[in-house]
């Protein structure tokens, strides 16, 4: 588990690092977020936080990413509680889809910038309530339905 130690970028250097890697990935979704926040960082740019101006917050939905018998929950919109898979999602038959205990979930504090990852079994801990507001997303872990005996 390493939910113990706070993340946040060190330097315009790291971030570039990061940036970097993040266009070397093949997912789709992992793209478009990355075009998304360089196109903020753009519109932002060059903006001074000058007292009492009030920034737009650019606020998006949450969406799904499923690789394998992953499934992601992409928080877009910022929240306090970690995410719990409730009957959430569904297959293209209307089929509920069900997911193992293990929950991991990264996210970034909004007020600090600080990155967190947390391993957990949500169907103990429930929706943990955090006292900030945070976005990332939440990894599970689809069961596959067992073959008819």
């Amino acid at each position: 588990m390493r939910g113990d130690t706070p993340h946040k970028p060190h330097n315009a250097e790291c971030r570039q690092r990061v940036i970097e890697w993040l266009k070397a990935q093949d997912d789709h979704n992992i793209q478009s977020r990355l075009a998304s926040a360089q196109e903020r960082l753009e519109v932002n740019d060059g903006e001074e936080d000058l007292p009492g101006r009030k920034r737009a917050r650019v606020v998006m939905e949450d969406n799904w990413v499923i690789n394998g018998n992953k499934a992601i929950r992409q928080h877009r919109t910022p929240r306090r509680e970690l995410y719990i898979p409730v009957g959430a999602m569904r297959q293209k038959d209307g089929k509920k889809v069900n997911f193992t205990d293990v929950r991991k979930t990264q996210f970034i504090n909004h007020a600090t910038g600080e990155i967190n990852e947390l391993e957990d079994n949500w169907r103990q801990v429930g929706p943990l309530l955090m006292d900030y507001e945070w976005t990332g997303w939440t990894e599970l872990t689809i069961v596959e339905d067992s073959p008819p005996a």
